[in-house]
């Protein structure tokens, strides 16, 4: 917290003299530690209460920030809809974003790139035979279904078809 309070201007005197460096509560005096020396009293004419304002009100201008619109309709959001529960909580619906998603036409190459794997695996039975068992099991587990037909011939852009891939790890007992 010292340095962020340093301004960078200093004053450099004679050898033996002291230091000054302006910060944010006014100037700051240091020297070496020298016991041959008198003791330097330096008096400031500001108040610790007027420091002290002028501490946090240049604190308060750093960490004043630009918001985004984003953040500006969010703010406006808030203010519009929250309201107070009777333990005196806030309440307010999430604001969430209107978007029309679009995924663009991947059902193309989710086919291409199934009729290659087809390709492939035909050639290899043992291959096949490994991949049909994956999805078998795979959709016992139930962590995938048969698209309805009615699904499939919706709208390209409201549709998302990942391509498949079939990785065979040589150098293990399961692929």
């Amino acid at each position: 917290m010292f340095w962020s309070l340093l301004q960078g201007g200093r004053k450099v005197g004679g050898r033996n003299t002291p230091l000054s460096i302006i910060s944010s509560l006014g100037w700051l005096v240091a020297r070496g530690v020298n016991t041959n020396l008198n003791p330097v009293v330096v008096n400031h004419s500001i108040s610790l209460d007027e420091r002290l304002q002028m501490f946090w009100e240049d604190k308060s201008l750093s960490t004043a920030k630009l918001h985004t619109l984003e953040e500006i309709h969010c703010e406006e959001y808030f203010k519009l809809n929250h309201t107070r529960t009777s333990d005196g909580r806030y309440s307010v619906s999430l604001p969430l974003k209107k978007f029309k998603l679009e995924f663009g036409s991947s059902r193309d190459s989710a086919v291409r790139r199934l009729k290659q794997i087809e390709r492939t695996l035909l050639k290899n039975p043992k291959y096949l035979h490994q991949y049909r068992e994956f999805m078998r099991e795979y959709m016992t587990m139930g962590h995938m279904s048969t698209v309805p037909y009615g699904e499939i011939v919706t709208p390209i852009n409201r549709t998302y078809f990942i391509p498949q891939d079939f990785v065979v790890k040589v150098e293990s007992n399961t692929t």
